[in-house]
């Protein structure tokens, strides 16, 4: 009798584990800004499972309160009784729970987000346990759904064991947690680095037991730090790419570093998408040298560019991308759109990752428009409508 009963409910489990793993995933990270006015009214919640709302901090090194990373008056412009980061995130969770997706807490580690701090804080045993409590009393007072690091970088082996005790410790505290809304699942993810130079220091092997998943930063491949005019976002190589030294790309990133080299389960790998691009000047052919580069949103971009006869439209069909050229300005812009994004997609389904993140959702919101106001967003909730709903 008690094997009948036990292998039911072995096969409920298992069947309940699985559908976790086969579940896709829409990520994507909000900033509040003043540069992208972007609120909880504007979100097309239907294309999306999670929103990172970005960024809080530790206070210090030593201090494991949280505060927000950027200044208080990027509250002003919206329409708040409190006008703090917990008054934005609780119209902001009101709006998504309604729609049922999920707000994690995103916490900061960037080169300009105190990494610092946190690098401080993870390295003593009773310093990162208060910053877990408060942590996750802040997630319980406002209803978070789970909460992402983005710690870039550690720079060494010791630097990343204190992120996998983090996580660890987080992990522990979510699991003893009563005061948590089980009725929702709790999310831990992490945002990483694309590249082994940088990401060399990640024990993924052991963090994939405490984080649902990673959110992979596959964006920035050529950008203001490098010296070539390449694509900000390349799927495969482009031969001019390998001919210079450069074959990195998403592909590579995903599946032969991630996946085969630091052995990460396909189900806890997120692509990266990102909403922005890069003009490169001094542009003379593909993965030549360049003299300089500037950033700017997809809106910018449709806004300014994509309509302007001097600048003409290319595809690489080696790398699945679109860019732009001006032979007047010996410029190049290299970007998104809908049709990249589009294949983008269709790669992290057919190799079975778990999904896709967004960076970042209000800098592919066409304000001006009244329809098809974020045409990148539609696309991917295309691809995934079937998977994630």
């Amino acid at each position: 009798m008690k094997i009948i009963y036990f292998l039911p409910v072995l096969f409920l489990c298992l069947c309940s584990f699985a559908q976790s793993k086969d579940k896709k995933v829409v990520v994507g990270y909000l900033t509040i800004s003043r540069q992208h006015s972007f609120d909880w009214n504007d979100i097309e919640y239907k294309n999306l499972t999670h929103i990172v709302l970005a960024f809080m901090e530790p206070f210090s090194s030593t201090d494991p309160s949280l505060r927000y990373h950027n200044r208080v008056d990027d509250f002003d412009k919206y329409d708040l009784k409190e006008k703090t980061f917990t008054g934005f995130a609780s119209k902001l969770i009101m709006e998504a729970h309604n729609n049922k997706v999920g707000v994690i807490l995103g916490l900061s580690g960037g080169f300009d987000l105190h990494a610092s701090d946190l690098k401080g804080l993870f390295a003593d045993d009773s310093l990162r346990a208060a910053f877990v409590k408060n942590i996750l009393a802040l997630c319980n007072k406002y209803n978070f759904d789970g909460v992402d690091l983005d710690y870039e970088y550690p720079s060494s082996a010791g630097e990343g064991d204190n992120i996998t005790k983090f996580a660890r410790d987080l992990y522990s505290a979510v699991q003893s947690d009563n005061r948590l809304n089980r009725s929702r699942p709790f999310t831990i993810t992490l945002a990483v680095p694309k590249l082994d130079g940088i990401g060399r220091f990640f024990d993924f092997e052991t963090l994939a037991g405490y984080c649902d998943w990673f959110n992979v930063m596959t964006y920035g491949y050529n950008a203001g730090w490098t010296k070539y005019a390449g694509f900000n976002g390349p799927l495969y190589p482009h031969p001019s790419a390998i001919a210079a030294g450069d074959d990195e790309s998403v592909s590579k990133s995903m599946y032969d570093y991630f996946h085969l080299q630091r052995k990460v389960p396909l189900h806890k790998l997120v692509i990266g998408l990102g909403f922005y691009g890069w003009i490169n000047r001094g542009y003379t052919e593909l993965y030549g040298t360049k003299s300089g580069s500037v950033s700017l949103s997809y809106a910018s971009i449709a806004e300014r560019y994509l309509n302007d006869t001097d600048w003409i439209y290319n595809w690489s069909d080696a790398s699945k991308v679109p860019y732009l050229t001006n032979k007047r300005t010996k410029e190049m812009l290299t970007y998104d759109n809908e049709k990249s994004i589009g294949i983008k997609c269709d790669y992290a389904i057919e190799k079975g990752f778990r999904g896709v993140m967004i960076w970042e959702l209000s800098r592919g919101y066409l304000w001006w428009k009244s329809k098809n106001a974020q045409p990148l967003l539609e696309t991917i909730g295309i691809k995934f409508k079937s998977l994630i709903k």
